[in-house]
């Protein structure tokens, strides 16, 4: 099934320098949530579970939760990735039943440890069941202070059937994550885009999905980033259609989203201006070959676009 990949290793690389680490939020805590800490760790997530409920009765313990805005699910999420087989299954249904008893004391779901949150951790680990929760508990697939989101998260780890929810749940949040990714590098230095990553691991899986819920559309910076890979993952992606299987590299209306802002502006804007009719149209954007407009209008290639919004509609009906 190409809607499920083979689950990787939750072990994931670490900046060392990267603030924001479990200790430097849990310090100070009491002693009962430096326990928690300990316990998720060795992956005892229904005894977690038993010491929260426990606290149903000390307001004072769950307030000093809320005011720091912790609720370990993020910690619950990364234990329950740890297990494989049968026990993946059961250690899923222990996160659940965690996040609905965090969720019922009012704490912040969407927490998160070394700069990932509740859902991206989810998205990342594949796990379907914690994920639809904490989407219908309403938690963003981006976290305010967090780089990343669970759209890049899915994508980065192979995650096909969570990619699918995400997109189908929250196509409208999906949209304004991926186009917030260019205008967010002029302030972090860090470029988060789930096409440019689909096409640089040829995850034509993934390509797919963004294209079905029409959230394939190529900066350009994407293309700077992928012209390299991008013709080979398109024939993967379109083996049944001819016309466009035959010639990836140049226009056609199936391909449209492929082109770079640059290309897809101009095009629509010689389109517009109703000099020729469609047909005449169509058969001289098809010897233009993608990056053309890019190219000739001399943008730097080393920074994303300054450009104004991607218009999201093929230009030729």
């Amino acid at each position: 099934d190409n809607m499920n990949s083979p689950r990787r290793s939750p072990r994931r690389n670490r900046s060392t320098n990267q603030q924001g680490g479990p200790l430097s939020h849990w310090r100070n805590l009491n002693h009962r949530w430096r326990r928690q800490y300990i316990d998720f760790g060795h992956c005892r997530i229904a005894k977690c579970t038993d010491r929260l409920q426990a606290s149903n009765n000390n307001a004072e313990q769950l307030m000093e939760l809320k005011t720091r805005g912790l609720s370990f699910v993020a910690l619950a999420i990364t234990a329950g990735a740890t297990a494989s087989g049968a026990m993946r299954s059961a250690k899923e249904l222990d996160v659940i039943d965690y996040i609905t008893t965090a969720a019922s004391f009012g704490l912040n779901v969407n927490d998160d440890v070394h700069g990932e949150s509740s859902v991206e951790l989810a998205s990342y680990h594949g796990m379907h069941r914690v994920l639809i929760q904490l989407l219908d508990l309403g938690c963003p697939l981006k976290k305010a202070g967090c780089r990343s989101n669970a759209v890049v998260a899915a994508v980065r780890n192979g995650q096909h059937t969570a990619l699918d929810i995400i997109l189908s749940k929250r196509r409208a949040d999906a949209s304004k994550v991926i186009k917030e990714a260019v205008s967010e590098y002029f302030s972090s230095g860090y470029y988060f885009s789930p096409l440019m990553l689909a096409i640089k691991k040829h995850d034509a899986a993934s390509l797919q999905l963004l294209i079905s819920y029409g959230l394939a559309l190529m900066s350009d910076y994407d293309f700077v980033r992928t012209r390299k890979n991008i013709d080979r993952v398109l024939r993967d992606c379109y083996v049944g259609i001819s016309n466009v299987f035959s010639n990836v590299s140049h226009w056609c209306r199936e391909l449209h989203w492929s082109f770079p802002t640059t290309d897809r502006e101009t095009l629509n804007w010689l389109r517009h201006a109703g000099l020729l009719p469609d047909e005449i149209w169509r058969r001289v954007f098809s010897y233009i070959g993608r990056g053309w407009f890019l190219q000739h209008n001399g943008i730097s290639t080393l920074n994303p676009p300054l450009r104004s919004e991607v218009l999201q509609s093929n230009i030729i009906p």
